[in-house]
């Protein structure tokens, strides 16, 4: 679970998720997951407890990366509303630390579901 857990981890980080007075933080939404994806309308989940949040984010990583596995993480990353590059190049740096392996947003998304 380590290498989806990277791709979590480094969410959350470009999220702020650790930082209090975050958006994320307060809503306990370490993703910004929203209600309902094909509807922005309907707004961002909020959740009462951070195990909900990470769980959450976890299935939708983890079900991304099974049934899309040559999709690059980029991709990913502007579907989980990451669109500018400068923040999926910190989610990708943050990636490879956590899975001390060399990370580019073209791995595709077949790694991650490695052991």
């Amino acid at each position: 679970m380590k290498r989806l857990e990277a791709i979590c981890d480094s969410v959350a980080m470009v999220n702020h998720y650790y930082e209090p007075e975050s958006e994320s933080y307060a809503i306990r939404n370490p993703g910004l997951l929203l209600s309902d994806p094909k509807n922005r309308a309907m707004g961002i989940r909020v959740f009462s407890c951070h195990r909900g949040g990470y769980a959450a984010l976890l299935d939708v990583v983890k079900k991304q990366c099974i049934v899309a596995p040559d999709e690059n993480v980029s991709a990913l990353l502007i579907r989980l509303g990451m669109d500018s590059r400068i923040q999926q190049e910190h989610a990708i740096d943050f990636m490879a630390r956590c899975a001390n392996s060399a990370l580019t947003l073209r791995t595709t998304l077949g790694w991650f579901n490695e052991p």
